[in-house]
């Protein structure tokens, strides 16, 4: 699975129809899966076989729009 972001566009534009879209695209020894905290916050998480859980990257809880995925089960 891919998760697939959708952060704020140019000059912070806040629309789901106009942002930058990002993609991390899981690979044959790890994948991604992507987790929402309680405060809003976005984690995206690296899933690497034999390693342990790595967050990958963490956004505020106003510094993205929208995720699609596999959510985190740790």
């Amino acid at each position: 699975m891919t998760v697939s972001l959708l952060l704020p566009g140019p000059g912070g534009s806040m629309s789901e129809t106009v942002g930058t879209e990002v993609f991390r695209h899981d690979g044959e020894d790890d994948h991604y899966e992507y987790e929402i905290h309680a405060s809003g916050a976005l984690i995206v998480w690296s899933i690497k076989r034999g390693a342990a859980d790595a967050v990958l990257e963490a956004y505020g809880p106003g510094a993205w729009l929208k995720v699609s995925g596999s959510v985190y089960q740790p």
